[in-house]
């Protein structure tokens, strides 16, 4: 089991467009879930909504999710799935930024907002790239290593930003975890999936030189 490890660990560093979407995921869900585990303080603390109200604001927030997956695929045809997977991230990232400029009032839909699109750039970043150019021999280890490295920085979020709230405060525990954000697309402008309109494909031959 460790050489199967190390093959599909080997896999995701070795290939330079892959390691920089695991990078750039790993720092978006770390931060993301900075956010999320201030929003509920910030929803009924700063914004003072009732239970309600926040429900609205989650379901509302959820919209984005939703108009993503169903325009994913139309979007990554119009503008090619390698584009799309640095270019969505680059535009819609910086807008979680109107996230902490929420007020209580009709400056509320600014929280919307930001959760909404937030919500669709996430989904229409997540075309699977390693799907298409990881050998299916390795394609089981290849996404056990990116879940580990991606989801497990969801928990390292959460205890930072319980450990954030606490220090600095709750709105500005959601500044720095939105700015972080804006700033998550950053490795994959320096992959060259930045020069792609299409997704390359690797030969299976080609494995042993990645890993």
């Amino acid at each position: 089991m460790r050489a199967q490890m190390k093959e599909g660990l080997g896999f995701v560093l070795g290939e330079k467009s892959l390691r920089a979407i695991t990078i750039s995921t790993a720092l978006s869900n770390l931060a993301i879930t900075v956010l999320l585990s201030m929003q509920m303080l910030f929803l009924t603390q700063d914004l003072g909504l009732t239970p309600g109200a926040v429900g609205a604001v989650l379901a509302l927030s959820s919209v984005g999710g939703l108009l993503g997956a169903l325009t994913a695929g139309r979007c990554a045809q119009w503008i090619g799935p390698a584009r799309a997977i640095w270019l969505i991230p680059l535009v819609i990232s910086p807008v979680a930024l109107v996230v902490p400029l929420a007020e209580p009032g009709r400056l509320t839909v600014l929280c919307v907002l930001g959760l909404a699109l937030r919500a669709y750039g996430t989904t229409v970043f997540n075309v699977s790239y390693r799907q298409a150019i990881c050998p299916r021999r390795l394609l089981g280890r290849v996404n056990a290593t990116v879940r580990f490295i991606t989801w497990g920085a969801m928990p390292v979020g959460g205890l930072l930003g319980g450990v954030l709230g606490g220090w600095i405060g709750v709105r500005a525990t959601l500044w720095v975890s939105c700015s972080a954000l804006a700033l998550t697309s950053l490795p994959l402008l320096l992959s060259p999936l930045r020069t792609l309109r299409e997704f390359p494909a690797v030969q299976e031959e080609e494995v042993a030189s990645l890993t």
